[in-house]
């Protein structure tokens, strides 16, 4: 985790808004609150996945964002 500070950066505001049972978003506009582009909130988010931190429980579709978890 060390050498992706982002996927860091990710996971503390994750863990800092959301409770340890909670289903939660991690939308693209994210980035701007994070003052990030979109690419780099995309390779962060993907790299928590990868690492089993959250999981996808709900893809997104047309009107929805995805839904996570934490794993």
């Amino acid at each position: 985790m060390l050498a992706d500070q982002d996927a860091f950066i990710l996971l503390a505001f994750l863990r800092a808004h959301n409770g340890p049972w909670s289903a939660f978003m991690c939308t693209n506009s994210l980035s701007e609150r994070l003052e990030w582009d979109r690419r780099r909130l995309s390779a962060a988010r993907s790299r928590l996945v990868d690492l089993g931190y959250i999981k996808c429980v709900r893809l997104a579709y047309r009107g929805h964002a995805a839904l996570f978890e934490w794993a």
